[in-house]
């Protein structure tokens, strides 16, 4: 069994696609960046984040602020966020079973502990932020690994990017996409054939893995 399990949050846990667009798009104007149209959506779930940054035409440069004030909205309407189902059982269940459980997100440390509090999930779980860094997921991993002491074999992240996966294994652990998130099954198959379906599929793998 996996002892300790890293879940990314929005797109794993949170069903926040919608606020992050419309959070994003009521700053895009103002940032001289290109809004998202509905339409564009299913052709950027197929997109690398640095060639959606591109496409939006968010320099490295900018993305700060883009980050900072599209989280900042973004928290204005946490209440309107939704959780996957199955979400909660899942991670009662590894709770449970006695896994260590951490998130490691871009979002701000406050909204995910908010909307934890808010859906009644566990409050045993370890909330880590990238801050305005969207590709600094491996050192905050590897952090997490250091100071806690924790064998990368015994280590497991749960995402659904791209770029999640790839920060896994530079992190030099295991990662598992999930399907139902931001990016495509078939993006998420270049870098991982450990693919879950639903929450109770990383349960059972968690779980069984020996």
């Amino acid at each position: 069994m996996k002892k300790v399990i890293i879940f990314d949050f929005d797109g794993t846990l949170a069903d926040s696609l919608h606020i992050v667009i419309q959070s994003y798009n009521r700053v895009a104007t103002l940032l001289r960046c290109k809004p998202v149209n509905e339409d564009e959506v299913a052709t950027l779930r197929a997109m690398h984040m640095r060639d959606v940054l591109k496409q939006l035409r968010i320099s490295y440069f900018k993305l700060p602020l883009v980050l900072f004030c599209t989280l900042r909205l973004y928290k204005r309407h946490l209440r309107e966020v939704r959780l996957y189902p199955g979400i909660k059982h899942m991670l009662q269940q590894l709770h449970q079973a006695g896994c260590t459980l951490y998130v490691v997100s871009t979002n701000r440390v406050d909204s995910i502990k908010q909307f934890f509090i808010l859906h009644g999930l566990p409050q045993c779980v370890g909330v880590y932020s990238t801050g305005s860094d969207v590709f600094a997921k491996s050192k905050v991993i590897q952090n997490i690994l250091h100071k806690k002491g924790i064998d990368p074999r015994d280590a497991l992240y749960v995402g659904d990017e791209l770029r999640d996966i790839q920060a896994a294994h530079q992190a030099g652990i295991e990662a598992m996409g999930v399907s139902w998130g931001y990016n495509t099954r078939s993006m998420l198959a270049h870098e991982t054939h450990i693919i879950a379906d639903s929450p109770e599929e990383v349960t059972a793998y968690v779980l069984n893995r020996s």
